[in-house]
């Protein structure tokens, strides 16, 4: 199976649809070693993504998209830890 641009994005929406859904759980994990946010931070980085994603059509480049997906989380959630992941 090849990578389009189409199948790249969709999965993208996949995983922010899958971090929406799991939000409370990510936060309940991280209040056990941390301060319990970790959920509601994936949700608002990656609802950011997106929106962000509907600005690219299937001629775009994965890699173009990549780099505005992270830079889309840093600036939606002003931490370094999300573009990680």
């Amino acid at each position: 199976m090849k990578l389009t641009t189409n199948l790249f994005k969709q999965i993208l929406l996949l995983i922010a649809d899958r971090m929406e859904k799991e939000k409370d759980y990510l936060s309940e994990l991280d209040r056990a070693v941390g301060d319990g946010d970790h959920g509601v931070t994936m949700s608002i980085g990656w609802q950011a993504i997106k929106e962000k994603l509907k600005e690219f059509d299937n001629q775009s480049q994965c890699g173009d998209i990549s780099k505005a997906v992270g830079i889309t989380f840093l600036s939606a959630v002003g931490s370094s830890v999300g573009p990680l992941y």
